[in-house]
């Protein structure tokens, strides 16, 4: 079918790929995995949106409306975000500085107990039963003020536990630390620290671990120190 006579929304989501091959428009899933869009296209607007934002949209239709092709109808609209969210699938956005980290650290309580457990443990590994970890965590957690953070508590039970564990599997090992079960005499959880160059490594990648720190930071309150660095990495554009 000759160019001129695609359909509108096919060729603006054309035109809207080659800048992305520019590098003019970069698609990614944070770590959440929820899609993004950074726009750099030169003389438009720039910034980084949801991709399902009306910003987005409103962007689109801008773009579209510049490049002679008319005013886009909500359903072209549609079915172009849907492509950038599938090319969206084919990156995700690696740096520990993602505002998304912080925000899942203030806010989710097995995340944010995790990242402190992990570090004030002796060992870079620690393998136990699910249950026994969920007490162990439970009152590590009410020791630390813990147990809610926002609107989200700490898990009820086990169970519930090794479901929020799973769900957050992928955020908490690019946050270096890497989450795995095993089945042995009943469901086994097994947590290791990674070194910061392994915590962006592919989890089908092998992971390095950290080197075994031996001072007990118990007294240090490493949620609000995590924060802090990652703010800092932010704040200076580094991974």
């Amino acid at each position: 079918m000759p160019a001129d006579t695609n359909p509108r929304d096919e060729l603006i989501l054309r035109a809207l790929l080659e800048h992305v091959e520019a590098g003019q428009i970069f698609l990614y899933r944070n770590i959440l995995q929820n899609s993004y869009v950074a726009f750099r296209v030169a003389d438009r607007p720039a910034g980084v949106f949801l991709l399902h934002d009306d910003a987005v949209r409103n962007w689109i239709a801008d773009f579209a409306w510049d490049g002679g092709l008319g005013l886009v109808q909500q359903r072209e609209l549609d079915r172009i975000i849907t492509v950038l969210a599938g090319r969206a699938m084919r990156s995700d956005h690696g740096q520990i500085g993602d505002a998304a980290a912080i925000q899942l650290i203030e806010s989710e309580p097995v995340v944010a107990v995790a990242l402190e457990f992990m570090q004030v443990k002796r060992t870079d590994k620690h393998e136990t039963n699910v249950e026994t970890l969920w007490i162990e965590w439970r009152d590590f957690a009410n020791e630390r003020g813990l147990l809610k953070l926002g609107r989200r508590r700490f898990p009820g039970g086990p169970n519930v536990l090794s479901r929020v564990l799973r769900r957050f599997a992928e955020p908490l090992r690019a946050l270096g630390v890497s989450v795995s079960f095993r089945r042995s005499n009943g469901s086994h959880v097994v947590l290791e620290r990674l070194s910061d160059d392994a915590a962006f490594q592919s989890s089908a990648q092998p992971s390095v671990p950290k080197p075994c720190q031996n001072k007990d930071l118990a007294s240090v309150d490493d949620r609000a120190a995590r924060v802090a660095r990652l703010r800092e990495r932010k704040s200076k554009g580094q991974p």
